[in-house]
């Protein structure tokens, strides 16, 4: 009786053993089946990378914030946000980026001139007109809006800046 028993227990290990053997084989073949199908979806993403590079399509967004720091082509800027924390970040200048900076026009200023407005506090318009400046000429404290492109490798610079200096209305 023992023998039989004895015998039992190790078919039913080789049983155990084969068909642990089978499940694994199937999971990883299943495994493999979905990194396939994975890897063909993120080298679809590289069509987009290809346009970037080519110079195709463009990417762009913006952003905008008080500045901190000026260190050559890169302005470190803070932003707040809706819940008063605010995140400081660097934007890389691209080179030959233009850069304007606004003013306050005088009332017999020409129509030409004009850029745009802001309404004050106290509900007055004022006009404003801008004019083009170099990144030495950007200030700590102004407030800068930023157009930023994406370039091919996923980094961003910034291609267009217009400053708002923090004293622009003590200028009126």
């Amino acid at each position: 009786m023992d023998k039989k028993i004895g015998t039992f227990i190790i078919i039913l290990a080789l049983i155990l053993v084969g068909a642990s053997y089978n499940v694994g084989l199937k999971a990883g073949a299943q495994r493999a089946i979905l990194k396939i199908q994975q890897s063909s979806q993120t080298q679809a993403g590289t069509g987009i990378t290809k346009l970037l590079a080519s110079k195709t399509i463009d990417v762009s967004a913006s952003t905008y914030g008080v500045i901190k720091n000026i260190s050559g082509q890169t302005i470190v800027l803070e932003k707040t946000f809706e819940k008063r924390e605010s995140k400081v970040f660097s934007v890389p200048i691209k080179q030959g980026a233009k850069i304007t900076t606004e003013y306050v026009l005088p009332d017999n200023a020409k129509e030409d001139e004009l850029v745009g407005t802001i309404t004050t506090n106290e509900g007055e318009i004022v006009k404003l007109g801008g004019r083009e400046t170099e990144v030495k000429n950007i200030k700590v404290g102004d407030t800068a809006f930023i157009n930023l492109e994406i370039l091919p490798d996923g980094s961003y610079e910034g291609i267009s800046i217009r400053i708002s200096p923090a004293n622009l209305l003590s200028s009126k």
